[in-house]
C-alpha cells in the first residue's frame, strides 16, 4: 500500500509538467501541422502560395459569370479546409490538455493553504496564465470550425493582400459595388454566392458562441453552488469560486455580443461583405 501510495503521488506531481510539454508540443503542431496534413499548396508551396491561387481562381471565377466554382477555386478552396480542420483538431486536443492542466492547478493552490505566501502566489499566476491559454485555445477551436464549415468565406480577406493586378481590382470593385446595392441591382452569380456564404460564415461563429454561452452559464451556476456550500472560513476556496464565477460571467457576456453581432450579419450579409471587399474585415 505504501509502495502504491508513494507512486500516485509521484505521478501527481509529474502530472502538471507533463501536461505542460504535452500542450506545448501540441502548440508547435498547431503551427506546422496543417501545412504537412493539408496537402501540397495549390499554386505554390511557400506561406503566400495559397493567396496567390486563391487569387488568381477567383479572377476566372469572376469572369465566368457562373455559380459554380471552376476546378482552380474549388481546389484552393479544399485545400483551405483541410488546413482548417487540421488546425481544429490541434486546438481542440491542446484545450482538453490546458483545461485539466489548469484544474490541476487550481486544485493545487486551494490545498495550499499551508504554503508560504511567494508560493501560493506563483501557483495562482501560474494557474492564471494556463487559464488564459485555455481561452486562447478555445477561440482558436471556434475560429477554425469556422474556417473550416465555409472555407470560402475565410479566404475571401486574402483578395485585398495583392492590390497589383488591375484586372483583381476591378472584379474587387465590382463585387462590392453590387454588395453596396444589394438586392436593388442585378448580381453576378458571383456576387450572390459570396453573399451567400458570408452570411453561413457568421451563422457558423452565433451558433458556436451561443454555445459556449450556454456552457458558461451551467459552469456559473455550479461555481455559484458551490460558492455556497462552501464554509465561509474558507475564505480561499470562496474567493477563488467567487473569481471563476465573475470571469465566466464575463466570458458569457463576451460570447452573447459576438453571437448577437454574427446573427446580426448572418441577416444582412450584403453590408458586411462590401465592408469587408472594401478592406474593413
Amino acid at each position: 500500500m505504501g509502495s502504491v501510495s508513494f507512486r500516485g503521488t509521484a505521478i501527481a506531481r509529474c502530472l502538471p509538467a507533463v501536461l505542460a510539454a504535452v500542450a506545448a508540443v501540441l502548440a508547435t503542431l498547431f503551427v506546422v501541422g496543417p501545412r504537412i496534413l493539408a496537402g501540397p499548396v495549390p499554386g505554390g508551396s511557400d506561406d503566400d502560395g495559397i493567396g496567390d491561387a486563391f487569387r488568381t481562381a477567383f479572377l476566372t471565377y469572376w469572369q465566368s459569370d457562373v455559380r459554380t466554382f471552376p476546378p482552380s477555386l474549388q481546389a484552393a478552396v479544399d485545400y483551405w479546409f483541410r488546413y482548417h480542420v487540421a488546425k481544429a483538431v490541434f486546438a481542440a486536443l491542446a484545450l482538453i490538455v490546458l483545461a485539466a492542466l489548469a484544474t490541476l492547478l487550481w486544485k493545487s493552490f486551494l490545498n495550499s493553504a499551508s504554503l508560504e505566501a511567494g508560493r501560493r502566489i506563483a501557483g495562482a499566476t501560474a494557474a492564471v496564465f494556463v487559464t488564459a491559454c485555455t481561452l486562447a485555445s478555445m477561440l482558436l477551436v471556434l475560429a477554425n470550425i469556422q474556417g473550416a464549415l465555409a472555407p470560402f468565406s475565410s479566404l475571401l480577406p486574402m483578395l485585398m493582400d495583392d492590390e497589383s493586378n488591375p484586372d483583381l481590382a476591378t472584379a474587387i470593385d465590382q463585387a462590392r459595388t453590387q454588395a453596396d446595392a444589394y438586392p436593388s441591382t442585378r448580381t453576378q452569380p458571383a456576387t450572390q454566392v459570396m453573399i451567400d456564404d458570408f452570411a453561413w460564415y457568421h451563422l457558423i461563429m452565433a451558433v458556436l458562441t451561443g454555445l459556449v454561452a450556454v456552457a458558461a452559464l451551467a459552469a456559473i451556476m455550479l461555481s455559484w453552488r458551490r460558492f455556497r456550500r462552501t464554509d465561509p472560513t474558507d475564505r480561499s476556496t470562496r474567493r477563488t469560486l467567487l473569481s471563476f464565477t465573475i470571469a465566466t460571467l464575463l466570458l458569457t457576456l463576451t460570447m452573447l455580443v459576438v453571437a448577437t453581432a454574427n446573427a446580426l450579419t448572418t441577416a444582412t450579409p450584403a453590408p458586411a461583405l462590401a465592408a469587408l471587399l472594401n478592406g474593413g474585415w
